[in-house]
């Protein structure tokens, strides 16, 4: 397909994929082996190729094959990312143009499809010196009557002991700036979820590297090239313009040997572009990604629960609904998590509307039909509404008898999942959907309150609920609502209006309702009994990366706020920031592992809304992923002597 010009992209990260992907298109695996470059102990020396191959027409109108496949072997290339890759079309002679290049190559290859075409299909390809262990297709967001667009993802490791590789192949929109744009947000947003050793983009973006889209890619990333620039690629006879471009980013240390432009002037319009990346054994440290003070630190032993790294279903049949092996199992976005006294997780998908149970290595649909809306009754049958897109709200807890509560944030209802005595799970409204709120010394039914942007929700011991939200902090017990303190009350006593707010979080321990308006940047607590309410952290602004030595030194700017069991510690998280800090004896820290931030930054993925609970031992469970489409809930365990002392007081 001729065309002004067009664009590959080439990801390569460390992940290990653990499921088959939707949409991965792999046409044949070629006979090549284990060799490469690896050097053993983790570390590698990568050739990587980028070709726009234009079909294997060249620049003179010959169709050969023939001629691409020996330009590839002569690169010694490791990894390619082909665009414009045509598959049993009309006008190749019905040629399977993918797996002819893997044959001639002796490499594995992965196909994406980006629309049928010509009786066949039209799309780019990956080809692998090592064996690929899984592929998938993304589709990237265009104007309506453009050129369908995809990114072809694939995931390889580089020798026995060399990194896992991730590898992206795409191919942007040649003629709408604000398209590749777009695309190259996705295409980020994408690589955000690669947390291994290395990922790398690199291809024919369609756009210049002073362009916005490269530009947003080169936020987070290196260019391989940014030494040799102008690297002209196209047209192949005489080149003009840089769209072919390679960038990289890890968290290892990555030293780019040699980016050129190889002197191919004939097989296609474009010409190849190669980089050789030099990537450092895993043991070699790489740069920290943000101050460090030795006095800030909470240290903990990190590993995942369930969740993939792509979007997948449940497909088995299990005992309490649809199921399967959890660490299989990819939730949607925006999701909130508990424990239950019996170990078992519970994980609140706001976008499908369900609710999953997670225990034994196995995820099982316990609540939700997934349509969106309010209905009481058999779990399986149930519906909840958490609002849409943006605007979604929700929160789930679990008390000391196992029963859950869920919390809709803009219909502002509690509901609460629980077996009855025939052992079948049930879903009951417990409070919310009416019209009104109790005022001062008033007790009306639960069901007739009105609530606003109300899922942070606290359970307390006696059974009771507690709720901040517009008008004041609210109680809901015996299926009666009731004011605990007003705005009006409250403004005077912590400097603030609360009037209008959306709660960030909540939690109720020894008589102490902890809350976050408008998700910080402080931390106040209202004694439930006498109605007094102070600032218990924070100073008023927010403090970007760095913790201070005590609590009323530390700025916050969190969603979620959790506590021990033994009330020993704290723990908030979430917010823009994306940072969960463990609060313990006067003090702040981020949550660090030998060191290292593990909790905000690229390093996890753990971004805004990462819900956190505790489960009965202490250990913290936490999600990755802005909005993740896939993602783990990981957990967090802490040794005795990290939870030693007493709970902080103000």
């Amino acid at each position: 397909m001729r065309q002004r010009h067009c664009t590959c992209v080439v990801v390569l990260a460390a992940l290990t994929w653990l499921t088959s992907a939707c949409g991965c298109q792999t046409a044949w695996a070629g006979p090549g082996g284990d060799q490469g470059t690896a050097r053993g102990n983790g570390g590698a020396t990568l050739r990587l190729l980028t070709y726009n191959i234009h079909h294997a027409r060249g620049m003179d109108k010959k169709l050969d094959v023939e001629r691409i496949a020996r330009v590839i072997r002569q690169a010694k290339a490791d990894l390619v990312a082909l665009q414009e890759v045509d598959q049993r079309t009309r006008r190749t002679g019905g040629l399977d143009e993918p797996a002819e290049l893997a044959r001639l190559t002796g490499m594995h290859v992965s196909y994406g499809k980006a629309m049928d075409f010509d009786g066949g299909a039209y799309g780019i390809a990956v080809l692998s010196r090592w064996p690929v262990e899984q592929a998938q297709t993304h589709r990237l967001p265009g104007q309506a009557g453009q050129e369908p667009r995809v990114a072809l993802e694939t995931q390889v490791r580089a020798g026995r002991e060399g990194p896992s590789v991730s590898f992206f192949c795409t191919h942007w929109d040649h003629q709408l700036s604000a398209d590749r744009l777009r695309q190259a947000r996705r295409l980020a947003e994408l690589s955000e979820l690669a947390k291994g050793d290395l990922v790398v983009l690199a291809g024919d973006f369609n756009d210049p590297p002073a362009s916005e889209s490269v530009k947003h890619l080169l936020k987070t990333f290196q260019d391989a090239g940014a030494k040799e620039r102008p690297m002209l690629s196209c047209p192949a006879d005489k080149p003009t313009i840089q769209i072919d471009h390679i960038l990289y980013r890890s968290d290892r240390k990555v030293r780019a040997v040699e980016a050129t432009v190889l002197d191919e002037a004939v097989a296609s319009d474009h010409r190849p572009v190669l980089a050789v990346l030099e990537v450092a054994p895993k043991s070699a440290p790489a740069a920290s990604p943000g101050p460090n003070p030795s006095n800030a630190r909470a240290d903990g032993q990190f590993d995942r629960v369930t969740g993939c790294e792509h979007f997948a279903f449940l497909r088995a049949r299990m005992s309490e609904g649809l199921g399967g092996p959890a660490r299989q199992a990819a939730k949607s976005w925006h999701v909130s998590m508990c424990t239950g006294p019996d170990g078992a997780a519970y994980v609140l998908d706001a976008e499908n509307c369900q609710v999953y149970r997670v225990a034994e290595g196995t995820v099982r649909l316990l609540a939700g039909d997934g349509i969106r809306g309010w209905r009481d009754g058999p779990a399986d049958r149930a519906r909840f509404d958490f609002g849409v897109g943006s605007y979604q709200d929700a929160a789930i807890a679990c008390d000391d008898q196992g029963r859950i509560y869920v919390g809709e944030g803009l219909p502002g209802r509690l509901r609460r999942i629980a077996r009855d005595e025939r052992g079948r799970w049930q879903v009951t409204t417990l409070s919310g959907g009416g019209d009104k709120m109790p005022k001062r010394g008033q007790s009306i039914p639960a069901r007739e309150m009105k609530f606003g942007c109300a899922s942070r929700f606290a359970l307390d011991t006696d059974g009771s609920v507690y709720f901040a939200t517009y008008g004041g902090v609210y109680r809901v017990a015996d299926a009666q609502g009731s004011l605990v303190a007003s705005t009006e009350e409250l403004a005077p006593q912590i400097g603030k209006s609360i009037h209008d707010w959306h709660v960030g979080g909540s939690h109720i321990a020894d008589g102490w309702f902890y809350w976050m308006p408008g998700g910080g940047p402080n931390l106040y607590r209202l004694d439930i009994h006498t109605g007094q309410a102070e600032r218990f952290a924070g100073v008023g602004k927010i403090v970007q990366g760095l913790d201070g030595p005590t609590l009323k030194e530390t700025g916050f700017h969190t969603v979620f706020i959790v506590y021990t069991p033994d009330a020993k510690a704290m723990f908030t998280g979430g917010g823009d920031e994306g940072v969960i800090r463990k609060i313990q004896d006067g003090r702040a820290a981020h949550l660090q592992k030998d060191g290292t931030f593990l909790a905000g930054g690229r390093k996890t993925g753990w971004r805004l809304c990462s819900p956190l609970c505790v489960d009965s031992q202490g250990r913290l469970y936490t999600e990755t992923g802005i909005y993740a489409w896939g993602g783990w809930v990981v957990r967090v365990s802490f040794a005795p002597a990290d939870t030693q002392g007493q709970r902080s007081k103000p």
